[in-house]
């Protein structure tokens, strides 16, 4: 009866009793209140005998105190968690408490590498679970720094510092004694994240750094760049305005930078050039390319500076600037100038030398046109009263003459090209003939000289040409190609009949021409001696 009495709890009661469970430092409190209970129970006027209720009351009394251990039992258990929970706590409150502050030393702006190291050594130490047997070494490319008790021993933990995927240190922590085993030997799974975390931090903080210095050496370069090239640099915006000017500006202008900043460009611009550079400036921004546009400028001074403007259109940020770099070209100017005048004179003695070329020429063909009609008559009626010597004195003569000749009208012919004077003569010929002619023309020479001239040719090939050049090319081409062929070789003639031109070949087993010889064909008396040089070539070639 007393049993069911002690269960029947009020439900305030019963509310106080569940609350008070969950703190067990307050399980003497529900000890106390059962005891109560209990008393509570002694009292009431419904008990049957005094035998009875003393009876059932060390019962209860026995069971009260069983449940009272076992409520202390619950409570040294509950106890022990959360000390256990509590360490622990403490635990990552210290590890996230070194993260945080490394972080913030890798903020700071000012802070050196070597600085960063050194303060980071004691945060590490204190984050580990046993910070008294703990030292710590960094190692960050050739520098190193260690705690003061450093001691290298077996209970290590390691973890790399990486920059950009390339490692360049790294972070070691040592026990100095034995602790009982735990995830990596006798340190915590948190640890390994923990030195994996600050590894992190410092190597992107070396990235930092790097990236920085990179940009400051950089930015130094380009400032050098800047203020001590030639030319003058601006950036304006789209009206004009004058956002930055290096200090060349003043040397070519005459005006200070701060008065050049604040000038339009516009400003000192020629008024006859203004509309000039500002339709350079909207193709820049159409096209988006950059312009080249001559203008002239006005030195403090009074007097314009001629320039050469070098435009483009940047996107700074979403505004649009444009780049000017401004060189002064008076020097190019004058020397421009001069040119120009200089290939007027120029000009005026190639028309003199022209003129002198063609006078010279008639001049030179009257007497020639004698003395060739002189041996001609001499060989035609006297020939017969000349002995062998005075035929080899008039032979000499005659190719003279006829060398004097084909000079004459070689010149007269470039004159002719230098005036746009010399005009082809075409109408319908027979190729084959002329190319026979220029053969029987030669075979005095090749007979000599013991040359084979071997042709492959078609019996017809009518063409529109003008006969007379194109002999006289074949002529040249095939007397070098003999001259120029030691003795007993060979020329070998053939062509080839294309859709709507003809190739003509001449080859030899001469001597060949070099890369140089190569580049003085088809120029101005552009003439390739080759006697007297052991290539057994003829000394007329």
């Amino acid at each position: 009866m007393i049993d069911s009495k002690l269960n029947t709890v009020s439900p305030s009661e019963y509310k106080r009793l569940k609350s008070l469970l969950r703190d067990p430092k307050d399980i003497e409190e529900i000890v106390s209140i059962m005891e109560q209970k209990v008393i509570e129970l002694s009292k009431s006027k419904n008990s049957k005998t005094e035998d009875l209720k003393s009876i059932e009351f060390k019962k209860a009394e026995l069971k009260l105190q069983e449940a009272a251990k076992k409520l202390k039992e619950v409570k040294e258990k509950l106890e022990n968690k959360i000390g256990v929970r509590t360490y622990a706590l403490r635990e990552r409150i210290k590890e996230l408490t070194c993260l945080y502050r490394i972080s913030q030393l890798a903020e700071k702006v000012d802070i050196s590498i070597q600085d960063l190291l050194k303060e980071s050594l004691d945060l590490i130490r204190s984050a580990w679970q046993f910070p008294n047997i703990t030292c710590v070494r960094i190692q960050f490319k050739d520098l190193k720094i260690k705690t003061d008790d450093f001691l290298i021993s077996k209970w290590k933990q390691e973890a790399p510092i990486r920059r950009s995927n390339e490692i360049i240190g790294k972070i070691e922590v040592y026990y100095k004694k034995k602790k009982p085993n735990s995830y990596e030997g006798p340190f915590l799974k948190e640890e390994r994240s923990l030195i994996n975390a600050i590894a992190e931090v410092i190597g992107r903080f070396a990235e930092r750094k790097k990236i920085k210095q990179n940009l400051e050496e950089s930015v130094e370069k380009y400032r050098n760049l800047v203020n001590n090239v030639s030319d003058i640099i601006i950036e304006t915006d789209l009206e004009g305005n004058r956002t930055f000017v290096n200090p060349q500006i003043s040397k070519i202008t005459g005006y200070g930078l701060e008065e050049s900043i604040l000038k339009n460009k516009f400003d000192l611009m020629h008024p006859d050039d203004r509309e000039k550079v500002k339709r350079a400036i909207g193709i820049a921004l159409i096209n988006k390319s950059v312009v080249n546009v001559e203008y002239r400028t006005r030195h403090k001074d009074g007097y314009y500076i001629p320039m050469l403007a070098r435009g483009m259109v940047i996107d700074t940020k979403g505004t649009l600037k444009i780049i000017f770099i401004i060189s002064d070209i008076t020097e190019i100017k004058k020397a421009r100038d001069l040119i120009i005048e200089e290939n007027k004179k120029l000009e005026e003695l190639n028309k003199i030398k022209r003129s002198l070329i063609i006078r010279v020429s008639h001049e030179l063909k009257t007497p020639l046109n004698s003395i060739l009609g002189a041996s001609h008559i001499l060989m035609n009626y006297h020939k017969d009263n000349m002995n062998k010597e005075i035929l080899e004195y008039h032979e000499i003569i005659r190719k003279g003459s006829l060398r004097l000749k084909t000079l004459i009208d070689d010149l007269l012919d470039i004159s002719r090209l230098d005036n746009d004077k010399f005009e082809l003569k075409k109408k319908k010929e027979n190729l084959i003939d002329l190319i026979k002619d220029s053969v029987f023309e030669n075979k005095l020479i090749a007979d000599r000289r013991k040359i084979t001239v071997e042709s492959n040719l078609p019996e017809r090939i009518i063409l529109e040409i003008d006969k007379i050049r194109i002999e006289q090319v074949i002529t040249n081409i095939l007397t070098n190609a003999i001259k120029y062929t030691p003795p007993r070789g060979s020329v070998y003639l053939s062509l080839a009949e294309n859709d709507d031109y003809v190739e003509i070949f001449i080859k030899d087993t001469g001597i060949g021409l070099t890369n140089q010889e190569k580049l003085q064909l088809f120029t101005k008396f552009g003439k390739i001696e080759r006697y007297g040089k052991k290539f057994d070539v003829d000394i007329e070639g």
